[in-house]
This record gives C-alpha cells, structure tokens and sequence, in this order.
C-alpha cells in the first residue's frame, strides 16, 4: 500500500468538486486526470472496508475503459480517505463478490450451482423454476435461449446475471489494484464527506 503526501490532498479536493454518481456500489466517486489515470476514491472511517470488486469492473465498464484496464494502457488505482489517526494503522483492504462470481470457480463448476446462486433468486423463485425441471444455472441459461417465457419471472434477474458472467474474468485483476491512503487531519471532514456521499 502507498501513501502519498499533500499533493493528494489536491486530487481529492478537485474529485469532491464532480457530484459523485449516485450507482456507484464499490466507491463514492471518481475521478480521471490528465493522463487518463482513474483515481476511485472511497470514504471510510473504519479500518476494515472491504470492496466490491465486481463494482469497479462495472464502473471501468461505464466508463468505457474495462479494456484499456484489461490490457494495462488504463491506470487505475484506488483511494482511501480516512481520519489521520487511522492513516498509519489502515491495512490493504480485501475484495469481495458474490460467491458465483469467484475467478477461481470452474465455468463447469459454475453452470453445475443450483439456480439460487444467481442473484436475487432466492428460495421462492428457485421452487418455482424446479418445478419447471429448471434447477443449475445452465438450465436457467439454456431455458432462457429455448423458452424464455418459462423463466419470465426471473428475467431480468438472469439478463443481470449473464452480463455480469461476462465480467467475471477480470476480477483477479482488480483485486491486484494499487491501493492508497489519505489521512485528512480533522475526523469531523471524513464524517462531512460522508454525509455529503450519502444525500448525493
């Protein structure tokens, strides 16, 4: 993990003059200097925050610059503001996604998971596929390209999904993000960056 000094502080301040987006699930905003560098800023006053992975490939991916990440011709690092008196104790954060999305599941493994694996299935929506003989993610997809009407409940739920498989194999490159800390010195400012982030 590096930590910078003032020139830092410059960045954020420029990054908090952008209204942050109001989708954005892994970080409170963005931000892209002049050399095309994401900066993805986060505010936290805990010590243990752990992020969305797949998150930040949706964001790259909004942005347009997933493949520049993929290919390394798009920096991206990413920024914790903290309180000063945590910026010395503050570790590398780990990253999360839900369990279907791991890099290190198998494809096979993968289409063999029960259909509740998928998110926002849950036990409701799984009986009812069963009843339909639907019950592993590739039955799901395969019900979906050769009788769609037989999964319309869950539809869009499985549109979601399959975009977001297509993401999947660039979560172990995220994970390898760069990651920065910057301690503001007055605890009072993280908590009014924070209640800013949370009105939008």
């Amino acid at each position: 993990m590096f930590k910078p000094g003032v020139p830092m502080e410059q960045l954020f301040q420029e990054v908090y003059r952008v209204p942050s987006a109001s989708n954005l699930r892994s970080v409170d905003s963005y931000y892209v200097d002049e050399n095309k560098s994401i900066w993805l800023i986060q505010i936290t006053k805990d010590v243990d925050h752990k992020v969305n992975s797949l998150g930040i490939i949706e964001l790259l991916k909004m942005l347009g610059e997933l493949e520049g990440f993929a290919d390394g011709t798009t920096q991206v690092k990413l920024v914790f503001v903290v309180p000063l008196k945590l910026f010395d104790m503050f570790p590398l954060q780990a990253f999360w996604s839900p369990a279907v999305f791991d890099a290190e599941l198998s494809d096979e493994d993968l289409y063999k998971s029960t259909c509740d694996v998928i998110p926002g299935i849950k036990e409701n929506k799984k009986r009812k596929l069963n009843e339909r003989n639907i019950r592993t993610v590739e039955d799901v997809l395969e019900a979906k390209r050769k009788n769609p009407d037989s999964i319309s409940f869950v539809k869009s739920k499985v549109a979601d999904f399959e975009e977001q498989l297509q993401l999947r194999a660039h979560l172990a490159k995220v994970e390898s993000l760069q990651q920065i800390v910057l301690g503001l010195p007055v605890e009072n400012e993280v908590s009014k960056l924070l209640a800013e982030v949370k009105a939008g």
